[in-house]
């Protein structure tokens, strides 16, 4: 995965937004961009290891209970559903009109 230099922006305004560290806000970051399709632990992991520039394992469930934690923060904002198989889901909440 290569990512542009407003992705990499983007991820930054995460991490100072939501006072995640790096592998949290690339995955919430490729989750928002994704929001309300799968997507896996290869993906993340590709992901992040395109932001840090270097390949390594990573536990991405550790990873995903940062962003989870991170969300709970903030009233009314989005969830990540942990998907039956593998797999994460960002769901936005509904927008009242």
């Amino acid at each position: 995965m290569q990512l542009l230099d407003g992705d990499r922006s983007a991820i930054l305004q995460i991490q100072y937004d939501f006072g995640m560290s790096r592998g949290p806000a690339v995955a919430f970051w490729l989750l928002r961009e994704r929001a309300g399709k799968p997507v896996d632990h290869v993906q993340i992991d590709d992901a992040i290891d395109a932001f840090n520039g270097a390949t390594r394992e990573r536990d991405i469930r550790n990873v995903i209970k940062h962003v989870r934690a991170a969300l709970r923060k903030v009233e009314g904002g989005p969830t990540i559903k942990t998907l039956y198989g593998g797999g994460y889901v960002l769901e936005l909440p509904d927008e009242e009109t």
